[in-house]
Order: C-alpha cells, then sequence, then structure tokens
C-alpha cells in the first residue's frame, strides 16, 4: 500500500477552511483515480496544537499513488487548495502496510 498525507496547520478561521475544504476540496480528492480510501484527523490534533488537520489517501502501491497525484484531478485539487490553503499544508508519502487483528482474539 501506498499513502499520501496531508498534514494542514491551523487556518486563521477554522470554520471558513472547514466549509470550503468539505465541500469543495474532498469532492476533488475523491475523483483521484485509484483512491483506495480517503481519511481526514479533524483537529486541533493533540499533543500539537498548530496542526489543525491530517488527511490521508490511500492506494494500492506506489505506482498507482504516483499516477494520481500526476493525474489532472490531483492537479485541480491542488488548485482549489492553494486558493484557500497556500503555506498551510505539507505533503508526505510513503509505503506502509496494514496489521490487524481479529476482534475474536482480543
Amino acid at each position: 500500500m501506498f499513502e499520501v498525507e496531508v498534514t494542514y496547520l491551523t487556518p486563521e478561521d477554522p470554520r471558513q477552511f472547514d466549509e470550503i475544504y468539505f465541500e469543495s476540496h474532498v469532492p476533488l480528492v475523491l475523483e483521484f483515480p485509484s483512491l483506495k480510501s480517503f481519511s481526514v484527523s479533524h483537529g486541533p490534533i493533540e499533543g500539537d496544537k498548530d496542526i489543525y488537520m491530517i488527511a490521508r489517501m490511500a492506494f494500492s502501491d506506489r505506482t498507482a499513488g504516483e499516477a494520481a497525484l500526476a493525474s489532472p484531478q490531483a492537479a485541480r485539487a491542488i488548485e482549489n487548495l492553494d486558493t484557500f490553503a497556500a503555506g498551510l499544508y505539507a505533503v508526505r508519502s510513503f509505503n506502509s502496510c496494514v496489521i490487524s487483528k481479529s476482534l475474536s482474539q482480543v
């Protein structure tokens, strides 16, 4: 699995940020090709008052993730993001794996 994580600093107007993010940006992200999952940890994030939100996108592998990030859909999402969050976000990507334990084993 390949994940892309976008960390957002606390905006000047969190209410306005949320409105724009969830109403205009999220629908664009959901159009990314090969997107397996998308999640948002909404803050402020405990332990770091400067971090407001963390968004994670998962793809089956690095090739699919990199292709999605190079897609026209990603270009539209980034263009949109820069209209209201320029300077407030950082992007990281990494390979990951899911390790789970059956609830019957807990």
